[in-house]
């Protein structure tokens, strides 16, 4: 055996081992062409009996004949290596020092990727770079070699064609960091300079980069040209394909591992969501999807059971045709690239399955997908785990069916003892609250805890004799406001607090009436009665759902009804007309009735002399105060007058701002007990900033009109800085306006 002394191969990782049979001479001529391949000459042994016993301990990937001697792949002295299963190679020798290489047995590129199966050997008088890059650019891999600095210098045609770029993008002075993106950049400057210092850098995988911005996995190598130069070659092979193999592989296993963690999954559950929801997880695993659909057979027909996914855009007559196709036939739909006919909004690939037990078809599972193409290996996927959902689905509709009665049993006491819960906690707030809005508030928040779609509270308004919806929950409510005219008992609640009694229609198709709202099907009104007088009452339906209103959904009501009377029976303020004295002498101030005045000033000065003045002649007053009443009594000794504390403290005698109705309510109640009375409200500024200006202004609208009808004089103190001009302009047109100065 002789050692070979010739060139061999770079310092970069060696992509095969080479043995060659022949004589030195003949080896040193196609030695260059043996090192720019990617061989390494391990040993020249000249017969095929020597080659034997180094192939027995040397491991070895190419076999070279470079011997005159043996010729031809019939050679009967190489068939032992042959049988071996090792490619071997034949140097043919011609005149003027040229020749090639040929294989002499079948060959696969996967097993020597950077080997071509003829490759031309160098002539002696042959520069080698021009040599090597005319063989380049026949070779299917791609090369580049770059200067010292990384810049490209020289690419073949396969990486040309490979990266998208053409010889003039090299005018640009391309980058090696160009061919494979600044995430790579770390990795393939470090490789660069092993290769450029002449250190062995292992072949690795990179993420290439092409001139449009897509990318390729990729194998490369980094070595040093030959010649020493600073310069670098990179040898690389795109393998997608061995990706795409791989990742087929892999998938096959997974979907295998799937099906049975599917299986197990599907089969440990009774609850039909459940099941649909362990398949889909599934299917998206298996085969993937942008959508996927449920659809099941029941008595009324096909229904969609479950659905997941995104594409909104649907065309549902289309997707029922489909599926009632499969279900009818009990046949798979496959559809690789769907006609136009069968288009579904944006997917363009899908499958439906049918759900068969016992030979009956119970519904069908629909799969699309836009990002992807579905194919028959899916489908013999999807149809093996059918069957499992459909025995699961199958056993959890029995199992629902058996527990049916039982939990309507549980639904309807958990119900009651909800209701009960929902009463008891009302009744414990309205225990400790004073605000009538807020004890109104809690009454409709209780109503829509019952689960009526619809609910509210109408307020009986004596001095318009009107009923007045106050508010409610729910959808398609009326306008605040809106009225019946409680002379007409046409409307089903100007009916009921007519007569104080509850109105119950199960059926609104068999009775004649009138509603302020739309029409339900089944409604109830009951009447909210204190103190033998009609206070308000309560209304609620199911407008959307049409639920029949129950007779227990009546005793709930009523039950609410009833603590509501005692809630505001209890928060009631008593005010009894008393004038503070009955002086004989002449009024100094003489506000006509009926008026309501507002007196422009930045402290209240005047507005309580008028008052005062007006209440020791023996005109009964009343005071809505933002001041303590105390340090008003003691200011303008005022010692019978009833007072009012504008104040969230929630102490006695007290108002909130926000309960505006409630004030409307005392004052009329306070100006009607008699024939004549003087009302001062001194707190305009606070109630509009806690509520707003037109909040404020619709109440003081009743209250003029309250004064008005009851022979009343009401004095408003404003300090007109206080508003804007157009809201100055708004009070100046509907009331008489005074200037204190």
């Amino acid at each position: 055996m002789v050692s070979y002394e010739g060139p061999m191969n770079t310092k970069g990782e060696i992509m095969a081992r080479i043995l060659v049979i022949g004589e030195k001479p003949n080896v040193d001529r196609i030695g260059n062409t043996l090192t720019l391949q990617g061989l390494e000459i391990i040993a020249i042994v000249p017969s095929v009996k020597e080659a034997l016993h180094v192939l027995q301990d040397e491991p070895v990937d190419v076999v070279l004949l470079a011997s005159s001697h043996i010729e031809g792949n019939e050679a009967p002295a190489i068939q032992p290596i042959v049988e071996m299963g090792l490619p071997v190679l034949q140097a043919s020798f011609q005149a003027g020092g040229m020749g090639t290489l040929h294989f002499m047995t079948p060959f696969q590129q996967s097993d020597l990727p950077f080997l071509t199966e003829k490759v031309q050997i160098l002539r002696e008088e042959t520069d080698p770079e021009n040599y090597l890059r005319e063989m380049a650019d026949i070779l299917p891999h791609i090369m580049f070699e770059t200067d010292g600095d990384g810049i490209l210098s020289y690419a073949n045609s396969a990486a040309l064609e490979a990266f998208g770029y053409s010889t003039k993008d090299f005018e640009e002075r391309l980058s090696i960091i160009d061919l494979f993106g600044v995430e790579e950049s770390e990795r393939v400057r470090k490789d660069f300079l092993k290769a450029l210092e002449n250190i062995p850098v292992e072949r690795a995988e990179y993420v290439a980069l092409r001139k449009d911005d897509t990318t390729f996995p990729a194998e490369v190598c980094f070595f040093p040209a030959e010649d020493a130069r600073g310069r670098v070659r990179i040898i690389a092979a795109d393998i997608s394909e061995q990706k795409r193999a791989e990742e087929a592989v892999y998938r096959s296993r997974m979907q295998m591992r799937n099906l049975f963690e599917a299986s197990k999954l599907l089969n440990s559950t009774m609850d039909q969501d459940e099941i649909f929801a362990i398949a889909s997880h599934s299917i998206q695993q298996l085969v993937g999807f942008d959508r996927f659909d449920v659809f099941l057979v029941s008595d009324q027909g096909m229904v969609q059971a479950y659905t997941v996914g995104t594409g909104e855009t649907r065309e549902e007559h289309v997707e029922e045709s489909l599926v009632t196709h499969c279900i009818q036939n009990r046949e798979v739909l496959f559809f690789e690239d769907s006609p136009r006919e069968y288009s579904l909004g944006e997917h363009t690939s899908r499958i439906v399955v049918p759900l068969i037990v016992k030979n009956q078809c119970m519904g069908a599972l629909l799969m699309s997908s836009s990002t992807q193409v579905y194919t028959q290996h899916d489908v013999d996927v999807l149809e093996v785990l059918s069957e499992v959902i459909s025995s699961a689905t199958k056993n959890a509709q029995l199992h629902q069916e058996i527990k049916a009665s039982g939990h309507e049993l549980e639904r309807k006491i958990e119900l009651r003892s909800k209701r009960i819960e929902v009463i008891l906690s009302t009744r414990q707030a309205l225990q400790t609250e004073r605000n009538w809005e807020k004890g109104l508030s809690i009454i409709v928040d209780s109503m829509r805890k019952l689960e009526f779609e619809r609910c509210g509270i109408f307020l009986v308004n004596s001095r318009r004799k009107t009923l007045e919806f106050h508010f409610g929950q729910g959808i398609q409510l009326p306008e605040v406001g809106a009225a019946a005219p409680l002379g007409n008992p046409q409307y089903f609640g100007v009916s009921c607090v007519l007569e104080k009694k509850t109105i119950h229609v199960t059926d609104s198709s068999t009775v004649k009436g009138l509603h302020v709202a739309s029409l339900a099907s089944s409604f109830v009104w009951v009447p909210i009665v204190v103190q033998d007088e009609a206070f308000a009452a309560l209304a609620a339906d199911n407008v959307k759902s049409n639920r029949v209103i129950t007779e227990e959904d009546v005793k709930d009501l009523e039950i609410l009804a009833g603590l509501c009377a005692a809630f505001i029976d209890r928060t009631r303020v008593f005010i009894e007309p008393v004038p503070e004295k009955t002086l004989k002498t002449e009024v100094k101030y003489g506000l006509d009735s009926s008026e309501c005045y507002i007196i422009t000033e930045k402290r209240p000065k005047v507005s309580y002399e008028i008052f005062a003045d007006l209440v020791t002649h023996s005109i009964p007053g009343f005071i809505i105060t933002r001041e303590h009443p105390e340090k008003i009594r003691r200011r303008h000794k005022l010692i019978r007058t009833p007072m009012l504390w504008l104040s969230r403290s929630g102490v006695e005698n007290t108002l909130s701002p926000d309960d505006l109705p409630r004030l409307v309510r005392m004052v009329d109640d306070f100006t009607r007990k008699s024939d004549e009375s003087v009302v001062l409200l001194d707190g305009l500024e606070y109630l509009m900033s806690q509520t707003s200006f037109a909040t404020v202004l619709r109440h003081l609208h009743e209250l003029r009109d309250i004064t008005m009808l009851n022979n009343a004089r009401m004095i408003i103190p404003l300090h007109r800085g206080t508003l804007s001009i157009r809201e100055y302009s708004i009070l100046e047109k509907e009331f008489s306006i005074l200037e204190s100065g």
